[in-house]
């Protein structure tokens, strides 16, 4: 009986689906380009970074992961020269986090001298604790 009451009449909700529709057709149709190499070439500058956010950054597009897994709960380990293994929890819906392959722009062995690098950083250590 309440949920005839919570919910919204259908007119409603095809009001929003279409409204989403048209401004996704609209983002597609205004895509930026942008040079990879450059992309690239800035990625590696900040993962050899001694300044603690650059580095994080660096990471943070080499393989495109949410800020919290890269500064304190993810997990990499090598798969290949260009696949990580990852344990992740930003997005996960268990505590448990998601487990799998992903996609790095540099070679692993960089990554992961990177990527201890940043847990050791004093500061990064200290945002362990926060909630």
């Amino acid at each position: 009986m309440a949920e005839s009451y919570l919910m919204a009449p259908a007119e409603d909700y095809s009001t929003v689906r279409s409204a989403n529709r048209k401004k996704t057709a609209a983002q597609r149709d205004n895509l930026t380009g942008f040079n990879a190499a450059e992309a690239l070439e800035a990625t590696e500058k900040a993962l050899k970074s001694e300044d603690w956010r650059e580095l994080a950054a660096g990471l943070i597009m080499a393989v495109q992961c949410r800020p919290s897994d890269m500064l304190k709960k993810g997990e990499f380990k090598a798969a290949t020269k260009y696949r990580l293994d990852a344990h992740l929890f930003a997005k996960a819906r268990n505590a448990d986090g998601k487990h799998g392959q992903i996609t790095c722009l540099v070679d692993t062995a960089t990554f992961i001298d990177a990527f201890s690098r940043l847990r050791r950083e004093p500061d990064v250590v200290e945002m362990r604790g926060w909630a």
